[in-house]
């Protein structure tokens, strides 16, 4: 899996819980991108009019404001995550550690609630990948 694709899932991962820690770490992981993956994330800050210290967490995935929606719809697609025909890449997703580490029952109940997407089509779609995150058993 491509290295830029692993963090930024393991973020949408870490992205699902409503927490302070999980908000520090979020705007962690997106402040100290280098190299390609920093400009995606300076060019997906700008056409939407935000700087990483907006990136927050939020207890349920109504609560996640269209502009941010925008921003990581926008970062997705720069990393391949969501595909020019707004197909998610379901199989990155079974390599993330912090999710493979969950063990297959979990990994099975997300990857089948993401399979059932379908496409991301505009910003509030996310909100679908965000509902598989905050439903699944732990």
């Amino acid at each position: 899996m491509n290295p830029i694709t692993s963090v930024i899932l393991t973020f949408l991962f870490v992205f699902s819980f409503g927490e302070k820690e999980s908000e520090e770490a979020l705007q962690q992981i997106f402040t100290e991108l280098d190299g390609p993956a920093a400009e995606l994330r300076d060019q997906c800050l700008e056409k939407n009019s935000m700087k990483v210290t907006d990136l927050k967490t939020y207890n349920t995935s109504n609560d996640i404001p269209e502009k941010e929606l925008c921003f990581y719809k926008c970062f997705y697609e720069g990393v391949e995550f969501i595909d020019a025909n707004g197909n998610l890449n379901v199989n990155n997703m079974k390599e993330i550690p912090a999710i493979s580490e969950l063990g297959d029952e979990v990994l099975n109940e997300i990857t089948a609630c993401v399979e059932k997407i379908g496409k991301i089509r505009c910003c509030g779609d996310l909100r679908k990948i965000e509902q598989c995150y905050q439903n699944i058993t732990m």
